[in-house]
């Protein structure tokens, strides 16, 4: 497991990254090292499918951990009829944080801090695109710090959680990317957080989403 100090050394590179990026491209998927716009709200409709019919016929709560900007609160809003009665974001880099305060911290229900893990408990946990960028650090302690979070981020989600990540199997990478195998990811699901787990590696080829539902 990795520990909280060993942690934060891992992330410190991370969070240098988003606050460049922020500074140069400001509120826009390039901030938060998206390609486009079409891209990162493509991810964001496949996550909210995680959502069950029944969840989405009542007001529901959703913890979105490396909220950046809240890009994704802005997805729900403008783009699903789902009926959030409570957003929490969270985000490791305070500018981001301080951006998403700006754009929608005076709604309704927004709840936004600063922290590498959620400190509420929401219906839904969604996890976009927060665990691609692992700067310098290796595979093996950044897999660790990724199944470590998602077994933090179960205990937090009391209805299911769903979290994407680049695909080994078609995603070029740079060496500050994180490329993580499907099947092993579907196996950890299953084994450590619960049995109704699904998989969706069928919108890009360089993507994939899990599901993991109580």
């Amino acid at each position: 497991m990795v520990g909280v100090v060993k942690t934060e050394h891992l992330l410190d590179p991370v969070v240098a990254a988003y606050r460049r990026r922020l500074e140069r491209y400001g509120a826009h998927p390039m901030g938060v090292i998206w390609r486009n716009e079409d891209r990162q709200e493509s991810r964001f409709a496949v996550l909210l499918d995680a959502i069950t019919e029944d969840d989405r016929t009542r007001d529901i709560s959703l913890n979105d951990l490396g909220c950046g900007y809240g890009a994704l609160y802005g997805f729900v809003r403008d783009h699903t009829a789902l009926r959030l009665s409570r957003y929490n974001g969270y985000d490791i880099c305070p500018e981001m944080v301080a951006e998403a305060e700006r754009r929608i911290g005076g709604a309704p229900g927004v709840h936004l801090e600063t922290a590498m893990a959620a400190t509420r408990k929401a219906d839904y946990s969604i996890v976009s695109g927060t665990f691609n960028f692992k700067g310098s650090a290796d595979d093996d302690e950044w897999d660790g710090y990724v199944k470590d979070g998602l077994r933090a981020l179960w205990q937090k989600s009391a209805r299911g959680m769903a979290f994407n990540m680049l695909s080994r199997f078609g995603a070029p990478n740079d060496g500050n990317l994180y490329l993580a195998d499907p099947g092993e990811y579907v196996n950890f699901c299953l084994q450590r957080l619960s049995r109704h787990v699904v998989l969706r590696h069928d919108y890009m080829s360089d993507d994939f989403t899990v599901w993991v539902l109580r």
